[in-house]
């Protein structure tokens, strides 16, 4: 009983941090293909709240897993350094990392 009540307050909890990055960050993820035991995975990752001036706009990318290599497909807008931020979430396997700097690189495209 008090395991389901545990699971039940963690299930919870991880809800409203859903909730709490989506409505105030805009942040969102959707599992689009795939699981942990599949050959392949796609999740997609979505931002608002990047352009002041247009904080419905959304900025996105699918992240692909293939026998623990990542790419990237459907960026939009697509980003110079994709490539670059890539080698590194091969090399450290850093997904929190990785996510920041496509979000930071979506938010310099509004500076050029």
């Amino acid at each position: 009983m008090k395991d389901t009540q545990t699971l039940e307050k963690k299930i919870s909890l991880r809800s409203e941090l859903y909730e709490l990055y989506k409505d105030n960050l805009g942040f969102e993820i959707k599992p689009l293909k795939g699981g942990m035991n599949e050959e392949q995975s796609e999740i997609g990752f979505s931002f608002n709240h990047i352009d002041k001036n247009n904080p419905l706009e959304t900025y996105s990318f699918i992240l692909v897993l293939i026998e623990k290599t990542y790419s990237v497909k459907n960026c939009t807008p697509s980003l110079t350094e994709m490539e670059r931020l890539l080698t590194e979430l091969n090399k450290t396997n850093d997904l929190s990392s990785f996510v920041i700097q496509v979000r930071r690189n979506f938010m310099s495209l509004l500076k050029n």
